[in-house]
């Protein structure tokens, strides 16, 4: 598109002057001669202008104008309207000529616009006899488009210098009006970040961030003073591209990383050009850096790297990345929202680049910043500036380079503008703005270009100054108005009490901030005209609005001033207006008074439909009453309300009073005592209601319970019980260690004791490695509850004589049929995650199962995956939650991907009756723990080492048939066995000397793998203690597989120095979780808190040996906590010999120095009792 001239009143009024003068065409070949290129230089010097344009001869011609000089008394006068209205001031200031400045003029007959031409003195030394020429109409539309861009060279060419002469008056024109240079931003050393604080999740409530597109365009004019086209309509394509990619980005499946990826990474370095542009990121890590250079796509490149990075794993990350995947997140979800701005920088002398950054006048998009700021480290973000020497930046721009990184690269990427050349000032400007390229402005009639920019985005930027206006609203309720004031606040010193405008003004010792604050004046009078009086008036005057008008500003312009960064301080009675919503009143019937249960809940409750106003609800009938003809802000019953009467009669039309609500709703709404965020009104007698119905009644555990119940595994207990009564299903998610299983053994003895279990059965589904367990705690806790055990290839399915059913997960798989054909009592899930995928096989089998009490067992965080959890609350109380679209997109995705604090706290709310989960944290949990909780984990084994167990058995002792009694001969073999023995147990090829790390061949390894991967869950350490250094390598090799990550190993070859490193890098390094020790090696003299889980591995028969080892980890300065697993192999010595330790008559004979030598002694039938196989 041509370039245009007079684009703006006073650059059209100034073209006035060629007006009538057109001798033979000249003035269309002026304006061509203009757009072509041919004026090639002009230089103003007071009120006169010299300037060459080109034409049909070789050399330019010369071309002078002179424009009549102001006399000092229009000088003076026109200095003076200025200074005595700040509205004038206000506009100029923001290069805006206002027509009331020229009206003024007009009074004083001061000629601002040439009226004629002959008011110009002109001459060009072309042959042409006409005046204008072609080449003088060139340079007069060449001066419009400056005067367009810069309203005071009008002045200026009459000899008055209104910024000279402002500052004569005692106002300071300081640098903030200037483009800001991004050298001055640098520091030459980096700052020390003395408040540095972990950003939680209340911190960064991304879900706050709100479409911002069309409220940013509103505040900037729709056509620029740059760009000869509407810039508006240009802006918002390239804004809606980045809407449309945000979100394909947000809702895109990636495939995640797993923790070994980047658990590592310590520190992150982000290196940054002088234009701030993206020079190379390192990832700083013990196994090596990983870097991404600009040169080979690196900013591509960091960003695939970011968004593998699981969000349910964002705790885990190190400081550094953890800020930086964040300040990824956020460009993403301002991306999505619209909530970013253009910021012209100076590169470096008369070098310009548009960057893209967080709209931070937007309140909430300003907070997370400032959040992401607080948890910076002070070298994050370098600044190169030769290639030997780099500066820092501080923790606010730090933050803001970061984000704007991504969301320039984004823009970049999405806009439909094209790299091309830039002979036209057009494509210059749409390859600044959207092409991240750095641009000159020093061609004839660019000069101006870039400081247009910047007052053109100035509207933007009123928050980031030091003194910003204020509106404060008073409420007169005797007049039922509203007066508006204006004051002024100190943005950079919150403590400083704001002042009013006319103190301001009047105050000289703000003189240096006047011009910044008339400034911003300019752009509040821009959007709020009906607050101009009190601009001119320097706040003085009073306005006043009443209830109906005052609903329009409420509605329709302070949310645009609130944009533009001005506060605006409300009296208490408006600060939570409220509009009318839907709602209800829930009542108890009390004609059903017995058998509460959850499934008859909308029999026991009755409700009626209500208005919620704030707080508070009222009938609809009332409601009718109070807003009929009413509208604006209304006070009812002591509250302001915002009445339109479409959007009451859309709400009483919309509110079907004869809808039923299901029980699911009802209990939502009674729980979090709100019906789709509007306020419910729950009678006394509903209340009590609801309470009776999520109240644990007392019921004493079981007497035949073997176990003395925690405190808090009471509670745990009884809230079962009291949810299998009123038809809750139930999660415990209980931490690790807490005692999950005694818990759900215990409701299930109570059951028993009830005759629960005489026709139908309980159904216990576990994985594969756990049914021995869950065997073991039974005959250990409650030995009256008689299991059958369905699994293996001779499984019979049978439940006549049996209280319960123990099952894998594949078996129930395999023999769906046979389960779904059964009405059970209750069906208990260990391991519950293994459902958390709806659409496998095994999900949906499980799903089929009918049973009246279903109780879902996990150790698994919750918070961070609430859409893995889906499954599991559909399971135990199908269609509560919704569907898993629904759920997905109320409160999945906002909880998980935009920290959604309300929307947790009302899932917390709603979920609260069926999920249990205690943290060993916890301080009411702690109180009733131990310091060190010990657990036998038993282990079958697997059918090659049952197959190769007994064969030693056989062999050794027929060999020790053939030995003499009591001989040290017989000794060694009884010792030779039992180290047979053990290493079978732990896995054959420890035995067979064969480097087959088969998982499957050994079922301590399957068991071992399943509890670190739990451990691994929950972000925890742990040592594994095993006899045998050749045992210790088998484990490396299968753990290194496994997690692709090199575990610790500390063996007797190990030198000094090296078992120091291993020590300090366990302790210090979170990537570092396992530490495998033998136990002569680790058994004694270290230090190892880092570790809250012990796991012996093969046990050394001696209790004193193993507490020696433990203790390594329960030691001075351990904060957690400490859980030891033994793993012992069922059926085998190890059980037997483990039962004897139990034995406190054996244990006075045991020392550390015995060791396990008294083994030895046992005779061959105790020997053969001891080693044989049980089933």
């Amino acid at each position: 598109m041509a370039q245009q001239f007079g684009q703006t009143w006073w650059g059209e009024h100034f073209l006035k002057a060629l007006t009538d003068i057109d001798y033979s065409n000249r003035l269309p070949r002026g304006r061509s001669y203009a757009r072509n290129g041919y004026v090639a230089s002009i230089n103003i010097v007071n009120n006169n202008i010299e300037a060459k344009v080109k034409g049909s001869r070789r050399t330019p011609y010369s071309v002078q104008v002179t424009v009549p000089m102001f006399s000092d008394t229009e000088k003076k006068k026109l200095i003076q309207a200025i200074s005595e209205d700040p509205l004038l001031l206000s506009n100029l200031l923001n290069r805006k000529l206002p027509h009331e400045l020229n009206k003024i003029a007009k009074t004083h007959n001061i000629a601002v616009f040439p009226n004629k031409w002959s008011d110009f003195n002109m001459q060009c030394s072309c042959p042409d006899w006409a005046v204008p020429c072609k080449h003088l109409a060139s340079v007069i539309y060449m001066i419009s488009a400056e005067i367009d861009r810069n309203p005071f060279l009008i002045f200026q060419l009459h000899g008055l210098d209104i910024l000279k002469e402002l500052t004569k008056t005692g106002m300071t024109l300081e640098s903030e009006m200037d483009i800001p240079l991004f050298q001055h931003m640098l520091q030459d050393s980096p700052l020390e970040n003395i408040n540095s604080i972990e950003v939680n999740d209340e911190h960064f409530d991304l879900s706050k961030v709100t479409p911002q597109t069309e409220n940013l365009l509103s505040l900037l004019e729709t056509k620029s003073i740059f760009y000869d086209k509407p810039f508006v309509p240009l802006l918002r394509k390239n804004y809606k591209a980045l809407v449309r990619h945000a979100k394909t980005l947000l809702n895109k499946d990636v495939v995640e990383f797993e923790p070994k990826v980047f658990e590592s990474i310590e520190r992150v370095e982000l290196l940054v050009n002088h234009d701030s542009s993206f020079q190379k990121i390192s990832f700083h890590s013990d196994k090596g850096d990983l870097v991404f250079n600009a040169a080979d796509d690196g900013i591509d490149s960091l960003i695939n790297f970011l968004a593998r990075l699981p969000k349910k794993y964002e705790q885990r990350l190190s400081p550094d990345l953890k800020t930086l995947y964040r300040a990824w997140y956020l460009s993403v979800k301002l991306g999505e929202c619209g909530a970013f701005l253009p910021q012209i920088l100076a590169t470096k002398k008369d070098e310009y680049a548009i960057r893209w950054i967080p709209a931070t006048i937007n309140e909430e998009v300003n907070a997370l910043l400032e959040a992401l700021e607080q948890s910076i480290s002070p070298t994050l973000v370098k600044v190169s500036v030769s290639a030997k020497k780099q500066k820092y930046l501080s923790f606010r721009e730090q933050s803001i380079t970061i984000v704007s990184l991504f969301l320039s690269h984004y823009i970049k990427e999405n806009s439909s503008v094209q790299a091309r050349a830039t002979q036209y000032l057009e494509t210059k400007i749409e390859q600044l703005f959207f092409r991240n390229e750095c641009y000159t402005f020093n061609h004839l009639g660019e000069k101006q270009i870039p400081e247009a920019i910047h007052q053109y985005l100035q509207r933007f930027y009123i928050s980031e100054k030091p003194y910003v206006p204020l509106i404060k609203i008073d409420d007169n309720q005797d007049e039922n108005n509203f007066e508006f004031q204006l004051w002024v606040e100190n943005r950079k010193d919150s403590i400083q009490e704001p002042i009013s405008l006319a103190d301001f003004i009047k105050d000289k010792a703000y003189n240096k901030f006047k011009t910044s604050l008339f400034q911003s004046l300019a752009s509040l009078s821009h959007d709020f005209t009906a607050i101009n009086p009190l601009i001119s008036s320097s706040g003085k005057d009073q306005l006043f609005f009443d209830s109906d008008t005052f609903a329009d500003v409420l509605l329709n312009i302070l949310p645009v001033v609130k944009l533009l960064g001005i506060r605006i301080l409300l009296p208490n009675s408006l600060k939570s207006l409220a509009r009318p919503k839907a709602s209800l009143k829930l009542e108890s019937n009390n004609s059903n008074s017995s058998g509460k249960s959850y499934l008859n809940l909308n029999e026991m409750l009755q409700f009626e439909w209500q208005i919620a106003i704030g707080d508070k609800t009222i009938p609809v009938s009332e409601f009718k009453k109070l807003v009929d003809g009413t509208s604006g802000v209304v006070n009812i019953k002591g509250e302001y309300v915002l009445i339109d009467q479409k959007e009451v009669a859309t709400l009483l039309a919309n509110l079907d009073e004869g809808k039923q609500l299901s029980h699911a709703e009802l209990l939502q709404s009674a729980l979090t005592e709100e019906y789709q965020e509007a306020k419910i009104s729950l009678s006394d007698t509903a209340r009590q209601l609801i309470n009776e119905l999520l109240q644990s009644d007392r019921i004493a555990t079981p007497a035949e319970l073997n176990a003395t119940l925690r405190p808090y595994q009471e509670r745990g207990y009884q809230w079962l019980y009291n949810n299998s009564k009123v038809g809750f299903g139930s999660i415990i998610a209980d931490d690790m260690g807490l005692g999950k299983t005694l818990q759900v053994i215990s409701l299930l003895l109570q059951f028993k004791n009830e005759g629960r279990l005489n026709k139908k059965k309980a159904l216990v589904v576990v994985p594969t490695t756990l049914i021995t367990n869950w065997q073991k705690e039974i005959e250990r806790f409650a030995p009256q509850l008689l299991p059958h055990i369905y699994h293996g290839a001779k499984r019979e399915f049978k439940t006549d004589e049996c209280d319960l059913v123990i099952t894998s997960y594949g078996m129930l798989r395999s023999d769906a049929s046979k389960f779904q054909k059964i009405k059970w009592e209750v069906l208990a899930i260990d391991e519950a995650q293994n459902i958390k995928n709806p659409g496998t096989e095994q999900t949906k089998a499980v799903k089929k199962i009918k049973a009246d009490v279903k109780i879902a067992m996990s150790g698994t965080p919750v918070e961070n995956r609430l859409s893995e959890y889906w499954s599991l609350f559909d399971f135990v109380n199908k269609g509560y939650l919704g569907s898993a679209k629904y759920f997905k997109k109320a409160f999945a995705s906002p909880i998980e991907n935009d920290n959604n604090e309300e929307q947790l706290e009302r899932f917390r709310k709603i979920t609260e009756p069926f999920i249990l989960r205690r943290l060993k944290t916890d301080k009411s949990i702690i109180s009733d723990l131990p310091e060190k909780i010990e657990h036998d984990c038993f282990v079958e084994l697997a059918k090659e080492q049952t197959a190769l167990y007994q064969n030693v058995v056989d062999s050794m002792m027929k060999t020790l048939e053939n030995a003499e009694e009591d001989s040290i001969e017989r000794k060694g073999l009884v010792l030779k066995m039992m180290t047979a023995l053990k290493q079978v147990c732990n896995h054959p090829s420890q035995f067979l000397k064969k480097e087959d790390d088969r998982i499957e061949l050994s079922g301590k390894t399957e068991m071992l793998i399943q509890l670190l991967r739990s451990i691994y869950e929950n972000d925890e350490k742990v040592l594994i203690f095993t006899q045998y250094k050749e045992m210790g390598t088998i484990l490396v090799r299968i753990l290194e597989n496994v997690f692709d990550s090199q575990p610790l190993f500390l063996h007797g070859g190990v030198s000094r120095q090296k078992r120091d490193d291993m020590v300090e890098d366990f302790q210090t390094k979170k990537h570092k979780k396992i530490f495998i020790l033998s136990i002569k090696a680790g058994g004694t003299g270290l230090n190892l808190t880092a570790a809250n889980h012990v796991i012996h591995y093969d046990l050394w028969w001696n209790p004193a040996v193993e507490a020696q080892a433990t203790d390594r980890a329960f030691r001075i300065g351990q904060q957690k906590n400490v859980l030891v697993h033994r793993m012992i192999s069922k059926g085998t010595f190890e059980e037997k010999i483990n039962e004897m330790l139990l034995d406190k008559k054996h244990l006075a004979d045991l020392t550390v120095s015995a060791g396990e030598k008294w083994i030895g002694d046992l005779s061959n039938i105790e020997l053969k009792t001891l080693v044989s196989m049980n089933d």
